[in-house]
């Protein structure tokens, strides 16, 4: 595999193989360098395994996280080959044939299907007063998150500094919720138990969906293939399925 450093060629080059296909690679790109512990700026690498004529493209996020991107089987066995000297990994939304193909022989750790959705209509408004989370917020949205650890509080506040957010607020305070990933997808919804029920996920999605859109960017999001409740709203707010998509982690090479 050969490191590449112009960023735009390779976003460039995703786009025009399969766009909708690659948003998390191209907005996972554009976005991981930018500092979310303020120590970032070294831990994106990008590799091909020609650069005059790609078969394929691997991303690699910190030490742990990859995205893949290829065009034939001669990249992914060339990939297959640079996974060979790494003890644990994950791969970020990949196709079903890149799932299969590689984890063969591997020793699966962990895995996630998903429905990846994408949104290219023209989407209403939302029909009440919406704002965008700030980081004094960070707080109680990092209270209230899923995969609460020591360092999510980070992550939190990288996605509202650096990413389009949407929040109802009551008395000034914030009670339901949605933000961006560093892959660029929507996620991160959370609607306070006292005040479900309300629609208030709709519209927050419809808020969310006009700011991404306002900065030229294709909303897109990632859906647990049991998830059947998020599965009808993005429906609802106009997103199309697109097809089956794979996270997995790696421990080591079976023996």
């Amino acid at each position: 595999m050969i490191e590449v450093f112009n960023k735009e060629e390779i976003i460039d080059f995703l786009r025009n193989e399969d766009e909708l296909s690659n948003l998390n690679m191209i907005c996972a790109i554009e976005n991981i360098d930018r500092g979310i512990y303020g120590r970032d700026q070294d831990r994106l690498r990008i590799y091909v395994d020609d650069e005059e004529n790609p078969n394929g493209v691997l991303v690699r996020e910190h030490d742990y996280w990859y995205y893949i991107y290829h065009k034939n089987d001669i990249f992914l066995e060339k990939a297959k080959r640079y996974f060979d000297n790494l003890g644990e990994y994950g791969v970020d939304a990949c196709d079903k044939y890149v799932y299969d193909y590689m984890i063969k022989d591997r020793n699966l750790e962990w895995d996630e299907h998903c429905l990846l959705y994408y949104h290219n209509e023209v989407s209403e408004k939302s029909s009440i007063d919406l704002e965008s989370l700030t980081l004094d917020d960070a707080e109680i949205v990092n209270s209230f998150y899923t995969y609460k650890d020591e360092e999510s509080i980070h992550f939190i506040r990288d996605n509202i500094l650096n990413r389009p957010t949407s929040v109802y607020r009551v008395n000034g305070q914030p009670v339901a919720w949605v933000m961006v990933h560093r892959d660029g997808s929507t996620g991160i919804m959370y609607v306070k138990e006292e005040y479900r029920k309300r629609g208030l996920a709709y519209d927050l999605s419809l808020d969310l969906i006009d700011k991404l859109k306002s900065d030229n960017k294709i909303p897109f999001i990632h859906i647990n293939i049991n998830n059947y409740a998020s599965q009808a709203l993005a429906s609802k707010v106009g997103f199309k399925k697109l097809k089956s998509v794979y996270w997995y982690g790696i421990k080591d090479l079976k023996t």
